[in-house]
């Protein structure tokens, strides 16, 4: 209770004492703020100190105030410190970032077992057969013409005077025969009976007697009587047309000579 007392009287006193302290302020010169601030803080060091009880003992005084005067002190910069963001009462801490998980890496495939091939035997060279040669065709050859007989040449359609030499007949279609004049083994002239000769076989002049054509040739200043042709219509043979083989050499005037005997039956 003492300790509640004391401090009740020293503010009641010092409200007393306002009224006094107020006037005579008023009387003396007006001080400056920093005068002003030190005497107020003196004062009520004074008035504080006397409003003390003398029979209080010392052990249960209170400690005197230093009341230092104010004075202007340089600002003191107080650094900003940033608030801290409180999290939320509900949120779970972040977890730390998941790392990447490393690429797997590639394993060495291990390398197939060298396949080995059987060997292969080489084969045997494939020997083509020959081919097989067809057997040769015995074609018959046709009989050597013999030399007409007397006989026979009394029946050709024509007259002609061989002069020794020998005259040979042969086929040549269904209408058509042709025969050849020869002494020996020399061909001297030809003659076609049929229905239609080609005519004429060399060029030259022609000169025409009677029923027959006849195409002579100049040959070493001389005239050749080279090739003659019988029309005769309606008549079988036709055509019977004589040419030479041989205009030059031994037989030449052989056979220009047997050639100008034919004519026809």
């Amino acid at each position: 209770m003492k300790h509640l007392v004391l401090p009740l009287v020293a503010a009641a006193a010092a409200l007393s004492a306002a009224p006094a302290m107020a006037q005579s302020a008023s009387q003396s010169p007006a001080p400056t703020d920093q005068d002003t601030q030190r005497m107020s803080a003196q004062e009520l060091t004074r008035r504080l100190n006397s409003a003390r009880s003398p029979a209080q003992p010392a052990a249960q005084s209170v400690p005197q105030q230093v009341v230092r005067p104010v004075t202007n002190p340089a600002p003191v910069e107080t650094p900003a410190v940033a608030p801290r963001a409180s999290a939320p009462v509900n949120q779970t801490p972040a977890s730390p970032a998941a790392r990447p998980a490393p690429a797997p890496r590639p394993v060495p495939r291990a390398a197939p077992p060298a396949q080995t091939r059987p060997a292969i035997e080489p084969a045997a060279p494939v020997v083509e057969a020959p081919p097989e040669t067809p057997p040769a065709r015995t074609e018959r050859q046709p009989a050597p013409a013999l030399p007409m007989s007397p006989a026979a040449i009394s029946q050709l359609p024509f007259r002609i005077d061989l002069r020794g030499t020998q005259i040979i007949a042969r086929q040549a279609g269904p209408d058509a025969t042709i025969y050849t004049v020869r002494q020996r083994d020399t061909p001297l002239l030809m003659i076609y009976a049929g229905p239609q000769s080609e005519f004429p076989i060399f060029y030259g002049e022609q000169a025409v007697v009677g029923d027959r054509v006849t195409i002579v040739l100049a040959q070493d200043n001389r005239r050749i009587a080279a090739e003659h042709l019988f029309r005769r219509e309606g008549k079988v043979p036709a055509d019977i047309h004589v040419w030479l083989l041989a205009t030059e050499g031994e037989g030449a005037a052989l056979a220009e000579q047997i050639g100008q005997t034919i004519d026809p039956r």
